[in-house]
């Protein structure tokens, strides 16, 4: 009934007559058990039905029993007078609030103190630390005292300035609560205010850190910034370097994105018949996306067999050696062989695809560094099974046609020359 007698009574202009309450079957009104309020403390309440446990000026040097172990309630009875016959009633109040002060309390490391406190007073006592735990469940407090105790100022203070700081408002003697008088480490902050000390004199020893690690950070991110800038105008460069070097995490396809073509067909011109009408044109037939460096198309007039040669090397993915009795008696055929071996061992890339063709030499009369790379490689043999599926296979095909750089005009329908004579 209390929250109902106190609206009345706060309630102006309300005319009410008297109330009474209904008596017992016995005639005698229930007595619970008296309130147990937490030993050497005087407990009270507020107007707001809250319990102030007072333990003030006790001669404690460590907290009440009451407060150091986890409590299924905190829930007290309170027996208050009733108006005619002096017969308590009992009402229910929660403990939020609690006086320690002028004690010798030394710690409050064993503190299990109410989750919903909302007054603790524990100026003028022997308290050096408050423990983290302990700061971070008080989440309902509304005063605060803290001063006349000895704290000690180090790095581990950090943590309690900072709750300090950001419970200025709370803090009723936030300016007073001050280093103890004993710091041997630092006795420049012996009793000064901790509100007022900066971190880098609370801890020193962190100051060379914080600048060791402000350094770091600077120097990392003017690292990345230089990487990012290297690695847009050096991209490609890098790519073919990390390859080269054995770094497999650099697809080729990406080393590759700016040749021209995917294939560059080294035959000789008495095969040209064969060649051009049985492979070529196939290839072009069957797949469409993979292009083609050929001799009779994309050779500059004028330029030197030797710059061609090399420059159809670079260009091409792969170079497509059409390896015969006639390519082996080709000056210019060898040097495309050479052309794309040098190039293999430099980009550390499978570049070059032999087929061989049925009237090839044996092995043996075949020249030496021939021998050696088809002894060290796979290769095709025309008209073998599963000829054209290996081919296709193998051969890599273009995403996207850069512009040439070579001569693209319609095939030239001319004999070819014997570029060996």
């Amino acid at each position: 009934m209390l929250p109902f007698l106190q609206f009345l009574n706060s309630t102006e202009r309300l005319t009410t007559d008297e109330g009474l309450c209904t008596p017992s079957q016995n005639g005698t009104a229930p007595v619970s058990p008296p309130a147990r309020c937490p030993a050497p403390c005087r407990c009270s309440r507020t107007n707001d039905n809250i319990i102030f446990a007072d333990c003030s000026s006790s001669g404690l040097t460590n907290l009440p029993p009451f407060f150091t172990e986890e409590q299924n309630s905190t829930v007290l009875e309170i027996f208050l007078p009733r108006a005619n016959n002096g017969m308590p009633y009992v009402i229910q109040a929660e403990i939020e609030g609690l006086n320690l002060s002028n004690n010798k309390i030394q710690s409050l490391e064993e503190a299990r103190l109410p989750k919903r406190t909302r007054f603790l007073f524990l100026d003028h006592n022997l308290i050096r630390k408050l423990p983290v735990s302990l700061l971070e469940s008080l989440e309902f407090l509304t005063r605060v005292t803290l001063s006349n105790n000895p704290w000690t100022c180090d790095c581990t203070a950090l943590y309690f300035k900072k709750w300090v700081v950001s419970k200025s408002i709370l803090v009723l003697d936030m300016n007073e609560a001050g280093c103890g008088p004993d710091m041997p480490n630092n006795p420049g902050l012996a009793e000064r205010a901790i509100l007022l000390l900066p971190d880098r004199e609370l801890c020193p020893g962190n100051t060379g850190l914080y600048i060791s690690l402000g350094f770091g950070v600077v120097i990392f991110f003017l690292v990345v910034a230089g990487g990012i800038i290297a690695w847009t105008r050096y991209k490609m460069n890098v790519k073919v370097w990390f390859y080269s070097h054995g770094l497999t995490w650099v697809k080729e396809k990406d080393i590759d994105r700016d040749k021209e073509f995917d294939a560059f067909i080294s035959f000789s011109h008495k095969d040209q018949d064969l060649v051009i009408q049985e492979l070529i044109e196939v290839i072009e037939q069957k797949d469409l996306d993979i292009r083609l460096c050929l001799h009779y198309k994309h050779f500059l007039p004028g330029e030197f067999v030797q710059s061609n040669i090399m420059r159809a090397v670079e260009c091409s993915k792969r170079t497509v050696l059409v390896l015969s009795r006639n390519f082996l008696e080709s000056e210019w055929c060898l040097l495309e062989f050479s052309a794309a071996h040098t190039q293999t061992l430099k980009d550390h890339v499978p570049r070059i695809i032999v087929i061989k063709l049925p009237d090839l030499p044996k092995d043996e009369e075949l020249p030496k560094e021939i021998q050696l790379y088809l002894k060290n490689t796979t290769y095709l043999t025309w008209g073998e099974k599963h000829f054209w599926n290996k081919l296709l296979y193998i051969l890599p095909r273009s995403e996207s046609v850069p512009k040439p750089k070579f001569r693209d005009d319609a095939r030239l329908q001319i004999p070819m020359t014997d570029l060996s004579a």
